[in-house]
């Protein structure tokens, strides 16, 4: 049995471990979800989900929410908006990366070892994006704007591939590697870029490029859930609508730029908001626009939660090449997006954005987070809503979340103060109750003052580490989600910004 371990750390401490619903669709062309709700259910000021039902849905309830938030100088309010950032143009994609091809270095050699690790992920059967896999005879990885292929029997580089510029992540799947980068240009863009995994000996190489397409979006996250890739973006629409602003400072120019701000919002169409892809032909064609998310499968929570769309596009490696396929958008500014085997839980923290008259306040009461679910269908292709909560606070990361025993752990950082004062901390239980996601269990009080610098959730256990002078590391008992409580706790110099927990009694803090 061969094992390789690579370990990259500012400093790593180790420490023994503590022991211790129903869719909702909205109805179609009404011009906003419907969300019903009964008063005698639990947890009543959650926002709910629901689905559009058609395109005039979607865009009769964007116009009404842009018109309560238009202003001479475009959209106000979460977030602020100035006039117009761009967008996709022909001169964008005519600028597209070309798709590289493969080295032609190869290496054949024997079959891979019968045992190797795999890469760290967060929740066990979901591969995640990563800047390193392997499948026990080669490692594939990327650095530098390159992608490369070794072989670990000989220590051969394989394969050295460009990559489009920017950010990039990649998953690995029996038949292909996916990479998804998020470029930074006038509006954010993935490039998703599938390359075959072919056998070295006969083909002389190891990844052939397959395809590449430009999905409009900033990467939330990439994953395998059951074999099925999922891609969730954020693509903000507000780049491609023409607002104006005031030619100088007088009544009569802001009265007018008033005026053509929402005839612009009266002009808009779905085309206007859905996101786009086109893909690269990798011979410097470029295929045309396309809409990549039918308006039937766009929804908005039932309280406004920023501009643009938040969605998932998913790839069946076991299917011939093909583009991304959106299964899901929400109308939200979504910052977390968490995946186990069964479900996807979005989140969008909430500033409070309620005004009167002319006054708008920045933050007058503490943030919030939605969070809503959805069921991964059977053959992962699928996503359907099942409910929706809130917790107090905001989430570091999508490690913040877990799922165990059919209930969401939530870990966040409260503030009731825009000057850093107020800071607490807690982990909260949810559980569905019919189109709820409801509290039924919480521990709070941990490193008030502090804020949350690591999360990591355990089955029944949670470590959580705050940071402000010392590193408080705290245990929690989650076994019974109805009395979560804390277990333990350690103070030491500095802070772990990563946690993993190892052999059932250890966990790994790293920075």
């Amino acid at each position: 049995m061969k094992r390789r371990i690579v370990v990259a750390a500012t400093s790593l401490l180790l420490l023994p471990a503590c022991s211790g619903g129903a869719t909702t669709d909205g109805p179609t062309g009404t011009g906003s979800p419907d969300n019903t709700r009964d008063v005698d259910q639990p947890n009543d000021s959650v926002a709910l989900f629901a689905r559009f039902g058609d395109c005039d849905a979607l865009v009769d309830w964007t116009k009404d929410e842009m018109l309560k938030r238009v202003t001479p100088y475009g959209l106000d309010m979460y977030p602020v908006y100035y006039g117009n950032a761009g967008g996709w143009t022909e001169d964008r994609v005519a600028s597209a990366t070309e798709a590289p091809a493969a080295s032609d270095k190869s290496m054949s050699g024997a079959a891979g070892p019968d045992m190797t690790s795999n890469t760290n992920t967060q929740e066990a059967f979901v591969d995640e994006g990563d800047i390193s896999e392997t499948d026990g005879r080669y490692v594939y990885s990327i650095f530098d704007n390159m992608l490369r292929v070794v072989d670990l029997d000989t220590a051969t580089l394989l394969d050295e591939i460009v990559l489009p510029r920017g950010e990039s992540q990649m998953v690995l799947t029996p038949a292909r590697l996916y990479v998804a980068t998020t470029q930074w240009e006038s509006v954010a863009t993935t490039v998703v870029t599938a390359y075959d995994i072919v056998d070295v000996a006969s083909n002389g190489e190891r990844l052939v490029w397959s395809r590449s397409d430009y999905l409009e979006g900033r990467t939330l996250s990439l994953r395998v859930v059951r074999g099925v890739v999922q891609i969730a973006l954020h693509g903000d629409f507000t780049s491609r609508i023409d607002f104006v602003s005031p030619v100088d400072g007088t009544e009569k120019s802001a009265d007018a730029a008033l005026e053509r701000n929402k005839q612009v919002i009266d002009e808009i169409t779905s085309d206007d908001l859905l996101p786009r892809r086109f893909e690269d032909q990798g011979n410097g064609a470029r295929g045309g626009y396309g809409i990549a998310l039918d308006c039937e499968t766009v929804g908005a929570p039932d309280e406004f939660s920023g501009w643009g769309i938040s969605w998932i596009a998913t790839l069946d490696p076991a299917q011939s090449a093909q583009a991304p396929v959106g299964a899901l958008g929400i109308v939200s500014q979504s910052e977390v997006v968490y995946t186990s085997n069964e479900s996807i839980y979005a989140t969008t923290t909430r500033w409070d954005d309620q005004f009167s008259g002319d006054y708008r306040p920045n933050h007058p009461e503490p943030p919030f987070t939605a969070v809503h679910k959805f069921a991964v269908n059977d053959d992962a292709t699928g996503i359907d809503y099942v409910a929706s909560g809130r917790v107090d606070g905001t989430l570091l990361s999508s490690y913040s979340m877990s799922e165990f025993d059919g209930r969401l752990r939530v870990a966040t950082t409260t503030n009731v103060s825009d000057f850093g004062g107020g800071l607490d901390n807690g982990v909260h239980v949810l559980e569905v109750d019919r189109d709820r996601l409801v509290e039924v269990g919480a521990v709070n009080g941990l490193g008030r003052g502090e804020t949350i610098q690591s999360v990591r959730f355990d089955g029944p256990r949670a470590y959580v580490v705050t940071f402000r002078q010392v590193d408080p590391l705290y245990v929690l008992d989650l076994s019974d989600p109805t009395d979560p409580r804390l277990a333990g706790e350690l103070k030491i110099p500095g802070y772990s910004t990563y946690l993993k927990p190892i052999d059932g009694d250890r966990v790994i803090g790293v920075g």
